[in-house]
């Protein structure tokens, strides 16, 4: 049982790592990088569709899974109202990985849709902005969640 919780600590690590890297890779390099080009309405719209493809296929059903299953071994309780009684740390992060789902799905099927449609018709749109902040908003719910992450194993 101990090689299989390495093994999904492992995965959980690399997935938030995936999920974490590639959200400040597109924020800080590669959206500066090429909004001034011709062709950043249609060459966004390619790489959000892949990085989300990626991220509702691959990333958070791994980092679910695993968290999981890491917090059963760490608690000894299958329920997530139990391991409250063990880690309240535990707890939010469970609850908070749920509120990015949330806001990632209204950023990804709604909101930012509307937004890529709005900047290939070279609309002004708040939409922009809107779905921009939530970006910013789940990376910092990310790093939380990291901060929490650490204070579980490590303590502090």
């Amino acid at each position: 049982m101990r090689t299989l919780y390495i093994i999904s600590v492992f995965l959980h690590i690399l997935s938030v790592i995936f999920w974490l890297g590639g959200a400040t890779f597109l924020s800080f390099v590669l959206i500066p990088s090429i909004s001034k080009s011709q062709e950043y309405p249609a060459l966004f719209e390619k790489i959000a569709k892949r990085y989300s493809g990626i991220t509702w296929s691959l990333i958070f059903p791994l980092i679910l899974i695993t968290g999981y299953f890491n917090a059963y071994m760490r608690t000894g309780f299958f329920s997530p109202a139990k391991w409250i009684e063990v880690s309240y740390d535990t707890f939010l992060k469970f609850h908070i990985f749920f509120l990015i789902v949330l806001l990632s799905a209204v950023h990804d099927f709604w909101l930012g849709k509307k937004a890529v449609e709005h900047l290939k018709a070279g609309k002004s749109s708040p939409l922009r902005k809107a779905s921009a902040w939530i970006g910013r908003i789940n990376f910092v719910l990310g790093i939380i969640m990291l901060l929490l992450g650490i204070r579980i194993v490590r303590g502090w």
